[in-house]
């Protein structure tokens, strides 16, 4: 007497299985690191839009996202970031040091036309004051001491039309200055004369505190209780959906 069995349905496990493995899980874990860093993406604008100052949207919608590739398991990864670099020193820390000459230009809030008293500046500089466009003459003749100095340069401004000066003061306050007054003949200080510092020249080396961004957002789409909610409903789609495919079931 000879005995046999029905094996299909072993077969059909076994190929389900070889299926979870090779095609049903990769795709899983692609859905659900994606949906991380997606999730983290969204964090972080958030965080940026409430605890950075945003002169303009540039930042916030430079938060992107590059999805995972289908592969071994173990190599699948997403991630996010900013496709700017200051962003990075934002989260890191670091040194701000001259592009050229010997100081660091930091614009102030004047440069982009508020008032004084405003800390800190949340509008982009005017294009007039960008370090870039500033025209400069350097005066006639040297001065005797600072004070004349500075008066020449205002001068030298008001005659030129630029209305601006480079003036540097004996207490190490250094930088380019908007001039306003009346030009005269005369040699003492410019009737009405005022200044307002547009871009601050006084130090060599900024120090650039670290302001975390992508680790809090990354840490809070980790814990999104709906990542393994996700991921579960990631994998059985596609087990069913594999299985529907290859054997109509």
């Amino acid at each position: 007497m000879t005995f046999e069995i029905d094996t299909t349905d072993i077969q059909h496990l076994e190929n389900a299985l070889h299926i979870l493995n090779d095609r049903a899980v990769p795709y899983a874990v692609k859905k659900t690191l994606d949906g991380i860093a997606w999730k983290a993406r969204k964090e972080a604008q958030g965080l940026i839009k409430n605890d950075f100052v945003n002169r303009n949207q540039w930042t916030v919608g430079s938060i992107r996202v590059k999805p995972s590739t289908i592969g071994r398991v173990d190599d699948m990864q997403s991630a996010f970031g900013s496709t700017q670099g200051y962003m990075r020193t934002q989260e890191k820390g670091g040194v701000k040091r001259p592009l050229s000459g010997n100081k660091v230009s930091i614009p102030t809030t004047r440069a982009a036309g508020q008032g004084r008293a405003k800390r800190p500046r949340t509008r982009n500089v005017l294009t007039r004051n960008k370090m870039k466009v500033v025209w400069l003459r350097k005066p006639a003749y040297r001065s005797k001491n600072n004070k004349q100095e500075i008066i020449v340069r205002m001068r030298q401004a008001l005659k030129d039309g630029s209305d601006k000066a480079y003036l540097k003061f004996n207490n190490g306050t250094e930088g380019i200055f908007e001039v306003d007054g009346v030009l005269t003949t005369s040699r003492g200080w410019v009737p009405g004369g005022t200044l307002d510092m547009i871009q601050d020249l006084s130090r060599s080396v900024v120090k650039i505190p670290k302001h975390r961004w992508m680790r809090p957002s990354a840490d809070a789409a980790r814990r999104d209780a709906s990542v393994m909610r996700e991921y579960r409903r990631a994998l059985s789609f596609q087990i069913q959906r594999e299985i529907k495919a290859r054997y109509g079931v």
